[in-house]
């Protein structure tokens, strides 16, 4: 049979273990926040429909969403 370990070494295999768990989430959450940050499409505020036509026709190869909206 295994031998037993003091409470003192399980403590401190408990808190290594802990620690290393919770340096790989927080390291995980970090560069998913950047790569989500990274990936969020810009706003653009446009004055006139060329103005449209240009940004339309200059993201031809990306997935383009037009949002008309009127206040009546």
């Amino acid at each position: 049979m295994g031998r037993l370990r003091s409470p003192l070494t399980q403590l401190a295999l408990l808190a290594i273990a802990s620690a290393v768990v919770v340096g790989t989430t927080v390291r995980w959450r970090i560069s998913r926040d950047a790569e989500t940050q990274a990936s969020v499409p810009v706003l653009r505020d446009l004055r006139g429909p060329d103005e449209f036509r240009a940004q339309f026709n200059a993201d031809r190869d990306k997935t383009r969403l037009v949002l008309l909206l009127s206040p009546t």
